[in-house]
């Protein structure tokens, strides 16, 4: 394997400057005063109200995510901007649980003139400048703009997936992850009420029994919602365990939360079990590549019939001393 391309040596007075610049900017945009952009809102509310505007249908989650803000700081930026009239939510037609934000007519109002104060601040400043200047900036100020946006999602990211991880039942999982399951495999054409039903059952006899040691259950929280789920079952007399019910909603896939359930649930089964089983259906290169990071090997592929479709079961194994093996040899 190649080692990664060391990252280039940047000059100290380069960084310091553009740090200067950066500061000048928030002060001179009006970043640091309270009310902000010609309306009587702090700056992140402003903001908030400009990405509805464009983005009407927004979920909470995805405002938070494009504010940079954490999750309650959002919830409470909302709850200002609903007591003022400007935003108002509605119940999602997949999922009553969740809401999508729009503006008022009073919100909207607001969007206009904040866009006109916008508008007209930018517009003074481009006239301070040569025509062949405007582009100039736009083109720089748009590569600082991504980079920044690129390292914050890599710095961000993880630590908020890690605040929003817990270990143990919480209300509401039971129906969170049976209606989950369901809609992952109705996507392949299976009997989705099968499949809820039996997950619901199933769940139901685990989260009613004592636990064996070693047992136990991580889950992906935001707000009341379970949105990420894996649990790990297994006999302390044989050392055998077993991960069941993974699962990771379809409009977080992709942002790393399966991968830290996943080292949650093996970080506790290294401690009990000298080997992890693991079942999947389905034959996707994702899962498969996910599984083998962690040190499973696939050890059988078979047709299988799930509620009413046929599809492929395959079984994954992780022995613990191999694992650590690798790790030594890493």
């Amino acid at each position: 394997m190649t080692s990664p391309r060391p990252a280039p040596s940047i000059p100290l007075d380069v960084v310091h400057q553009l740090r200067g610049f950066s500061r000048q900017l928030v002060r001179e945009l009006g970043y640091l005063r309270s009310p902000f952009g010609g309306s009587e809102l702090a700056p992140s509310a402003v903001h908030a109200i400009i990405e509805i505007g464009a983005q009407p249908g927004l979920q909470a989650r995805d405002l938070a995510a494009l504010l940079r803000l954490d999750k309650s700081n959002t919830s409470r930026q909302l709850a200002k901007l609903e007591a003022m009239g400007l935003v108002r939510r509605e119940s999602a037609a997949d999922d009553a649980r969740s809401s999508r934000l729009f503006l008022t007519d009073e919100g909207r109002d607001l969007q206009v003139r904040i866009d006109h104060f916008g508008t007209a601040q930018v517009t003074r400043v481009l006239q301070q400048l040569e025509p062949h200047e405007h582009d100039a900036l736009n083109r720089l100020l748009s590569l600082y703009a991504s980079a920044l946006s690129r390292d914050n999602a890599h710095v961000d990211r993880p630590a908020q997936i890690e605040r929003q991880l817990s270990s143990g039942y919480t209300p509401g999982m039971l129906g969170d992850v049976s209606a989950m399951l369901a809609r992952h495999f109705a996507v392949q054409g299976m009997d989705a009420k099968a499949c809820e039903c039996h997950t619901a059952m199933e769940l139901s006899a685990f989260l009613q029994s004592p636990l064996d040691e070693g047992n136990g259950m991580w889950l992906y929280r935001e707000d009341t919602r379970v949105l990420g789920c894996i649990v790990l079952e297994g006999n302390p007399l044989t050392r055998v365990g077993r991960l069941r019910w993974f699962i990771v909603d379809s409009s977080l896939r992709g942002l790393g939360i399966g991968k830290r359930l996943l080292v949650k649930a093996l970080a506790q089964a290294d401690l009990h079990f000298d080997e992890i089983h693991l079942a999947d259906l389905g034959e996707s290169s994702a899962t498969a590549a996910l599984y083998g990071s962690q040190g499973f090997a696939q050890v059988s592929a078979r047709p299988v019939t799930r509620w009413g479709v046929e599809t492929t079961e395959r079984r994954f194994l992780r022995v613990r001393n191999a694992r650590a093996g690798l790790q030594n040899k890493a």
